[in-house]
């Protein structure tokens, strides 16, 4: 046996433990199995736990090609036969936040684009072992009637066929009252995120709605009502954080505000993302105020880490929950016109509209696709340098194929210095106590 070239090393407080990147467990040992994984010593064979070692993955047989594994895992993610599509619903918005990317023309989706969607999925469903839908838009609520409508007629397919459906929806909130909640919930869509920028006097300024009003108000007052309410508790709402570098005081008040009203309920999360020019000619005027990654983040959120108890992380998921949809043979968005992207967020990205627009969907729920261009995104050759590195499954799971596409390499965590958002993950789930014990 010899030891996992994913293994993460990490020494806390005179304790001992590993993290593999490539299996997502985090496992605490004893300081002898730990020198001898590190130092992959030949005593390996000997340790206590050797079973559970191996199962973890932190041990290996002699013969597995480690990095040929990583890509057959990667391969099977990539090429099987979950359906991960992204319906844009429209490109109009009722909130004109300060750095948005998308340009607004009051466009929707139509009836026949609607009944060409439902085609696909009724001719094709029995290629599919599931089906995942993220709802999106401009605002996607906008469109709540076709959505529900829509979302009704897929769980119908979806249930006669025995493929399980879930969904999930990227709303700015406004419109998301206890009727629309519970209609979303009732037709499979489970996970919902929302926008708040830090105190009522940033986000209102931030996020202002087109009549130039404040949404604060009216996004809370939404949120607690469904955190009050007696819905089933069977969804997760990520409370997304978009972070400007000057304003750090108003997201820790925000951070109050959110253990004092949401905290106490495991079903609200937190996300703290930096906010970066993704686009358009609006976020200009904060150039200065952008954060230039989630490196920049991290002594804001160590400094503000016993606030964070209910941040959202992604540590333990597998590598094909991880990956961007637009990596996979099977993930695509189809826009409120009927075309069809491999990357949603890229659509209105005129650098990279020759490699993301793949085809149209028919009105009788044919597509027609690009094999070439979709290759572009399923075809990610590793540079020399990763073969040899323990991060290679987070970094390739974590980045941006889209980013990769126009930068024409993968971009490297450690270069990037996004490997302490990474390490300071694991350091916390330690400090909490989630952690495998083999001791």
């Amino acid at each position: 046996m010899k030891s996992s070239m994913y293994n993460v090393f990490l020494e806390n407080e005179g304790r001992h433990f590993i993290f593999n990147t490539l299996s997502s467990k985090l496992i605490e040992v004893d300081q002898k199995s730990f020198q001898s994984l590190k130092n992959n010593e030949e005593e390996i064979n000997t340790l206590d736990f050797s079973e559970e070692l191996e199962k973890y993955g932190l041990v290996t047989s002699e013969s597995i090609d480690e990095i040929r594994l990583f890509k057959h895992i990667v391969d099977k993610s990539i090429y099987d036969n979950n359906l991960r599509m992204t319906i844009v619903m429209t490109n109009n918005c009722n909130f004109r936040c300060q750095y948005c990317y998308q340009e607004k023309n009051n466009k929707s989706m139509s009836d026949e684009v609607e009944k060409s969607i439902v085609k696909f999925l009724y001719k094709n469903i029995k290629k599919y072992k599931s089906v995942y839908i993220e709802w999106f838009g401009g605002e996607p609520l906008i469109e709540k009637d076709r959505i529900i409508r829509m979302a009704k007629k897929i769980k119908e397919i979806c249930t006669e066929n025995r493929v399980p459906f879930i969904s999930s929806i990227t709303t700015n909130g406004y419109y998301l009252d206890m009727d629309t909640f519970t209609q979303l919930i009732d037709n499979n869509c489970i996970f919902f995120q929302i926008t708040i920028d830090g105190t009522k006097s940033l986000h209102d300024t931030l996020r202002p709605h087109v009549s130039g009003k404040g949404t604060f108000d009216k996004i809370t007052e939404n949120l607690l009502n469904i955190k009050n309410s007696d819905i089933n508790k069977r969804y997760t709402i990520a409370i997304r954080n978009n972070i400007l570098k000057s304003k750090i005081k108003e997201y820790e008040e925000f951070f109050d505000y959110f253990n004092e009203n949401f905290a106490d309920d495991n079903c609200f999360k937190l996300i703290q993302k930096p906010i970066k020019d993704w686009g358009g000619e609006s976020v200009k005027k904060l150039t200065n105020e952008l954060v230039d990654s989630d490196y920049e983040l991290m002594d804001f959120i160590k400094k503000n880490e016993k606030k964070l108890n209910n941040n959202y992380t992604d540590l333990y998921e597998s590598i094909n929950s991880k990956m961007c949809y637009s990596f996979k043979e099977n993930g695509f968005a189809i826009n409120w016109d009927g075309s069809v992207y491999k990357c949603n967020r890229n659509i209105e990205n005129h650098k990279i509209v020759d490699k993301n627009l793949i085809g149209e969907i028919r009105e009788n729920g044919t597509i027609d696709e690009n094999d070439m261009i979709n290759s572009i995104w399923t075809d990610k050759p590793l540079e020399q340098k990763c073969n040899t590195c323990e991060l290679l499954p987070v970094c390739f799971t974590s980045g941006c194929p889209a980013s990769w596409i126009m930068k024409k390499s993968m971009i490297c965590m450690k270069e990037n210095k996004e490997e302490q958002r990474f390490l300071y993950n694991i350091e916390r789930e330690i400090k909490e106590g989630n952690a495998i014990k083999l001791t």
